[in-house]
């Protein structure tokens, strides 16, 4: 969700001016959430606000303002349904911002933040009201401000401040092998942030260039500590005593979104049964997910399992 920022930097790069198109209010049924952003600039468009004549019209208005005479900044709000001809019946606030080489050092800011796993805002204040059903201008000299760690306190009718920046799920995946390389490639083109662990460095230089994060350590149980609170944590190594061990840790740990295991049903009571002799709580050996991945599918494919298993994840952060 957050790679417009780097394909937004590397366009300034490339090229003096690009509009962002983000969804900054989504209301009722829509064809995309707010955060959502689409580059425009001179070639093709990077990224979707949804497709269809929203995105159509969108990318029109877009590109009149790559021209320095327009407006640097629109804020426009259309409904889905009476004015677009979309079936969807829900409404959106669009901000649409060109942005220059100026803008560099802001967002090479705010990719940093994302690196860290922080949250980041963007902040324009509008020369009036923003109210909902209006069209409003914002022609200031510097409308953007980056703010990290929190939003201001207070928000008022000059203000339009939306989270168009999210860190999503902090995701631990123990295991680079065929299954672990096939859900790394569909995580990350997911809302999650991504962290691979695995003692082989030979498996984890197999996985291709992405934007996760690589740890290689004799010991992935040890690593289970350094797992921030909120994560989910995919297991999924090629020895099954390591998958113990790793299991074990995670779910010492209280403060984790989701913990599971890959394997069979024999595999996951053996686990159960072990972890009941080592003391542990029935209560947390119960919230172990295993076996992993959505029921019904019967494909052992590398590429099947590590859908099903993302189709689970999503499922249960929604």
């Amino acid at each position: 969700m957050n790679d417009w920022i780097e394909a937004l930097r590397s366009r300034l790069r490339a090229q003096s001016v690009v509009v962002r198109v983000a969804v900054a209010r989504a209301r009722g049924s829509t064809p995309r959430e707010a955060g959502a952003v689409m580059l425009v600039d001179a070639g093709m468009p990077f990224g979707t606000i949804g497709g269809g004549e929203l995105e159509w019209r969108a990318e029109k208005l877009a590109r009149q303002m790559l021209d320095a005479s327009q407006p640097r900044v629109r804020i426009e709000r259309w409904p889905l349904g009476p004015e677009l001809g979309q079936c969807c019946g829900g409404a959106v606030t669009l901000w649409f911002e060109r942005l220059d080489t100026g803008d560099l050092e802001l967002f090479d800011g705010l990719a940093a933040s994302v690196d860290r796993g922080e949250q980041g805002w963007l902040l324009t204040r509008a020369e009036g009201t923003v109210d909902a059903g209006r069209d409003h201008q914002v022609s200031h000299e510097r409308p953007v401000r980056q703010w990290l760690d929190a939003p201001p306190a207070t928000q008022d009718a000059q203000t339009l401040l939306e989270a168009i920046v999210q860190p999503g799920l902090p995701v631990w995946l123990f295991g680079a092998g065929h299954v672990g390389r096939a859900l790394a490639r569909i995580l990350e083109t997911l809302p999650c942030s991504l962290t691979i662990i695995d003692s082989r460095e030979s498996a984890l230089a197999a996985l291709p260039p992405g934007r996760a994060h690589l740890l290689r350590t004799d010991a992935p149980e040890h690593a289970v500590a350094q797992a921030p609170a909120g994560a989910a944590v995919v297991v999924m190594t090629h020895s099954h005593e390591v998958d113990y061990a790793v299991c074990r840790q995670a779910l010492a740990r209280t403060d984790l979104a989701w913990v599971g295991l890959i394997g069979s049903e024999t595999k996951a009571t053996c686990f159960r049964l072990r972890l009941s002799r080592d003391g542990l709580d029935d209560a947390r050996i119960a919230s172990l997910v295993s076996p992993i991945g959505l029921g019904g599918i019967r494909s052992k494919l590398p590429s099947a399992i590590a859908v099903s298993v993302a189709a689970q994840l999503l499922h249960h952060v929604r």
